[in-house]
């Protein structure tokens, strides 16, 4: 079979799902709703069995695709092509199993919704996009499928326009993740200045030559490190890493299916993605840049647990839950592990769109609909399925064995130390216990709040199960939050399962197991779950001074240390509204209001010369006619001669 025909169709499914449910489903047979899931989980499914084909035969076809140009013009040219490796192969797998899942689950959640047809037309798009970035062979293609799945994230966050929280939440995250594209950007012209100064024939916009040409020292020192930062921005804005990491937990006011697809496997995977794509490369050139990628990763990982830790919403916690494992990964890659880094990815993906998709099952499930912690309790009995999953998905994110994530986040802290980022591995440890215990505080508020501890709240005793359509999306999330880890990257030869595979295919470094620590990071887990329980059911008093200092402490993370006030405050309303505003305002009236109005007023001037030549006299227009004839007459004898 021809590999780049597969390659193409893998992406071309999802988004001829998109043409197709935009322009014939929702244009001609609107009445017929369920059409749109067929369209789009169909061509998922087509594109997840496409992907898994070039995942069993990688080692045996053609992986050399050259790209087609699209623009050729001084010495730059614009292509469209295929970068097909291991990493391309896994996150195609990662995308379309996760994204089948979520649509699939959609079905039962969104049947109800007046707008469901452009619901699955979005999700369509959005998994296209992203596809097209991992397929993408150089960074002009890699951008302009970034910058789509921008625009989708956009669409689907502010899915539900007229709720006023939705559309602040849509255009922050817009706002928010351009910031780091104008980085991105910044980076590409760098690279387009010294492409059109080069004699050679190679296209270093093409992304395996621009690693070459950084390692070859085709740029300067100045310009390695724009292109590097530049780069970087745009992934830390697009995963949600210190100080871009605003937008995500609004972004929670989209339906839950979409809140699971951005979180696992698209929107800010993509960042993670960009720097596990490009920085390994060249890390030999940027270690002062790789070391800043450990720090933010580590930093944004801490203080995202914190801020997890002291949220009611269960949405909230999940989402700064993400921000906090994406610093996992970028502290992985920042420290040379990006082979842990992906692994980590892979696990999260699963577990992280089971916990969304089991917080839409309460929020479904219980009479008030509701995200909120405070509004749930002893929903163990009512929902057991729910609560067995969601024990699943939270010894995963606790990192407990064997759960899958305990595979993925023991690998990063053993290459922590293995490489003496000793500090790195202590705030990433602490990060554990943390992460731990505020799982767990949604397992108890959620599940096995006794009644006593609801402060007069309602007990949901109408609580009720999922629909079978929602379950069998979780049944299997759950399976793969158990297993996926052990299955796919076991540090032992299990029989049929050799050890290594993971990272043996993707080229990754593998280290030897580590029983300390993993005896370590279980106990940590397991800690979480016990101090959480122990608080809640008997209390400790605390010294009244040490109470108010923790009061005070409390106050500045729930407030997320107001990090989003000073950005609201300061650079919205000082910079965009007054400045930037002002500045638009006074263009507007002084340059292009002038412009037009003096246009008219030339046209009206010269009108009055115009008309005095139409005036209804003969002998004008007849001498008038002579000139033009004499004009005619001249110019046809100079060009006949």
């Amino acid at each position: 079979m021809n590999t780049e025909l597969i390659i193409w169709s893998i992406f071309g499914l999802p988004l001829a799902s998109f043409i197709i449910i935009s322009l014939g489903i929702r244009g001609f047979v609107p009445n017929r709703p369920l059409l749109a899931p067929i369209c789009s989980i169909g061509t998922s499914v087509l594109s997840f069995i496409l992907s898994l084909y070039i995942l069993v035969q990688y080692s045996s076809i053609d992986t050399n695709i050259s790209s087609h140009s699209i623009i050729n013009m001084s010495g730059l040219t614009l292509s469209f092509g295929i970068l097909l490796n291991p990493l391309t192969v896994v996150m195609l797998v990662v995308v379309t199993v996760v994204s089948i899942l979520v649509q699939f689950y959609s079905v039962g959640y969104m049947r109800k919704d007046p707008s469901f047809i452009r619901y699955f037309a979005y999700l369509s798009l959005f998994t296209a996009c992203m596809l097209g970035i991992v397929i993408s062979s150089n960074l002009i293609q890699l951008f302009i499928f970034w910058e789509l799945v921008g625009l989708c994230s956009y669409l689907l966050i502010g899915f539900w326009h007229y709720k006023p929280s939705a559309s602040y939440a849509a255009k922050k995250a817009f706002i928010v993740t351009r910031i780091g594209d104008i980085g991105f950007l910044i980076a590409i012209l760098v690279v387009v200045s010294v492409q059109t100064n080069l004699e050679n024939s190679n296209n270093i916009l093409d992304l395996p030559n621009l690693i070459t040409a950084i390692s070859n020292g085709v740029f300067s020192s100045n310009q390695i490190t724009i292109i590097s930062l530049g780069l970087l921005a745009g992934a830390i804005g697009k995963s949600a890493q210190f100080p871009l990491h605003v937008w995500l937990p609004d972004a929670m006011e989209g339906p839950t299916p979409v809140s699971a697809l951005i979180h696992a496997a698209t929107m800010v995977a993509a960042g993670v993605f960009l720097i596990a794509r490009f920085f390994p490369g060249i890390h030999s050139s940027i270690p002062d840049i790789m070391f800043l990628i450990a720090c933010i990763g580590s930093f944004t990982a801490l203080i995202s647990a914190l801020m997890a830790l002291v949220m009611n919403d269960i949405k909230r916690i999940l989402a700064y839950s993400t921000i906090s494992q994406l610093g996992f990964m970028f502290a992985a890659v920042g420290f040379g592990a990006w082979g842990a880094a992906i692994f980590h990815l892979v696990t999260h993906a699963f577990f992280k769109a089971l916990l969304f998709l089991l917080s839409g099952n309460i929020s479904h499930g219980i009479p008030t609909h509701s995200f909120d912690l405070r509004n749930m309790g002893q929903l163990r009995t009512k929902m057991p399925f729910t609560f067995i999953a969601m024990l699943c998905g939270a010894c995963s994110l606790a990192g407990i064995f064997p759960f899958s994530g305990f595979w993925s986040k023991d690998e990063i802290l053993a290459e922590a130390l293995s490489n003496q980022q000793y500090l790195i591995f202590g705030v990433l440890l602490i990060t554990t216990f943390i992460t731990s215990i505020y799982i767990f505080r949604i397992i108890h508020l959620a599940f096995l709040n006794p009644k006593k501890q609801m402060k007069g709240q309602q007990v949901p005793e109408k609580a009720h199960e999922a629909n079978w359509i929602m379950n069998i999306p979780i049944l299997l999330l759950s399976i793969a939050a158990i297993g996926i880890g052990v299955i796919i990257n076991s540090p032992i030869d299990l029989g049929l399962i050799n050890a290594h595979m993971f990272s043996s295919f993707i080229g990754a470094h593998v280290h030897d197991l580590n029983i300390q620590l993993m005896i370590i990071s279980t106990i940590i887990g397991i800690s979480g779950f016990i101090i959480t329980f122990w608080y809640y059911n008997y209390p400790i008093s605390i010294p009244s001074v040490l109470k108010n200092y923790l009061l005070k402490i409390n106050n500045v993370i729930t407030n997320k240390y107001y990090i989003d006030i000073i950005y609201e405050k300061y650079f919205m309303m000082k910079f965009i509204y007054s400045f930037l505003a002002n500045f638009l305002h006074k263009i507007d009236e002084k340059l292009i209001d002038n412009t037009v109005n003096q246009i008219g007023a030339t046209v009206k001037n010269s009108s009055h010369i115009i008309k005095q030549i139409q005036n209804g006299q003969m002998q004008v227009y007849a001498g008038f006619t002579s000139i033009g004839v004499l004009i005619f007459f001249v110019m046809f004898i100079i060009f006949i001669r």
